[in-house]
């Protein structure tokens, strides 16, 4: 159903993120606050509710025109910055011109980021509840895909090695377009709220509350609980306690050494503007 934007007292939004970000349990939590409709998450991938759509408007150069359609009818979404180049400039400008608010969801740790996307490639394991990751994001082309058990994925992972090469590529395109999204909101008047994993996801559940608290407000959203029963949903559905397996990729310490020398997201936007950025 298409969403009513006179129904919302709230604009919409778009959390911009990349994988293994912490994406899917944030934008599920605040799109369930707004009255406006969520798209899929990642609408635009293969077998997703925007998939045909975007593959016939990039045949026939209309991509402009159909995020203009799909920002016009005030869909909330979650977009990850991986996808084809140029596809987030169009969006970016439909949704300035339709009046969203954004949020940007960025990782810190780039190494974590990319042997626990190289882990969900390998093994088909992209959240903890299998059934529950689908219905929540849409994604109905992982459907009865069966992921493998804990003893054959640590066997798996000790056995191979990582494509440093291509995650470090991967990481580099990751962040300048996502730094390019924050340019281009600031330079057309919607600056974003950022977050960061670290923030959101660490030890320090205060900090997370602060950041939760200022995301919240910028995009004009009660929590339909109080704020910390808020801040402890958030947090509490995204761990898949997969780290101590990813991290046992025969060369996971050569990937370390390597991505270091990738600048951050936030080195990128304090670059552009001068000033480091407080997210």
């Amino acid at each position: 159903m298409i969403p009513d934007p006179g129904a919302a007292p709230s604009p919409p939004f778009i959390v911009w993120t990349m994988q293994r970000t912490g994406g899917t349990q944030l934008a599920a939590r605040l799109f369930a606050q707004s009255a406006r409709s969520a798209a899929d998450h990642e609408p635009f991938n293969p077998g997703r509710m925007f998939a045909a759509d975007i593959s016939e408007a990039a045949r026939t150069g209309t991509v402009a025109n159909l995020m203009a359609r799909i920002c016009a009818d005030g869909w909330l979404l979650k977009y990850c910055v991986w996808r084809a180049p140029q596809e987030h400039v169009h969006l970016v400008a439909a949704s300035a011109a339709a009046g969203y608010r954004h949020v940007i969801l960025h990782r810190r740790s780039a190494a974590d980021r990319l042997a626990s996307l190289a882990f969900a490639n390998m093994t088909g394991i992209w959240a903890a509840d299998h059934d529950q990751f689908v219905a929540t994001t849409g994604a109905r082309e992982l459907s009865g895909r069966a992921t493998p058990d804990r003893v054959t994925q640590t066997a798996y992972v000790m056995g191979h090695w990582l494509d440093v090469e291509h995650l470090v590529g991967t990481e580099l395109r990751c962040v300048t377009t996502l730094a390019e999204v924050h340019e281009a909101l600031v330079s057309a008047g919607y600056p974003p709220a950022m977050i960061a994993y670290e923030d959101l996801f660490g030890p320090d559940a205060g900090v997370a509350r602060a950041a939760l608290a200022r995301v919240l407000g910028h995009l004009e959203l009660s929590p339909q609980v109080g704020l910390d029963d808020f801040t402890a949903a958030v947090r509490g559905g995204g761990a898949q306690a997969t780290a101590p397996l990813y991290r046992r990729f025969r060369n996971y310490q050569q990937l370390v050494t390597a991505v270091a020398e990738v600048p951050t997201f936030e080195s990128l936007i304090a670059s552009k503007s001068g000033t480091p950025r407080i997210t």
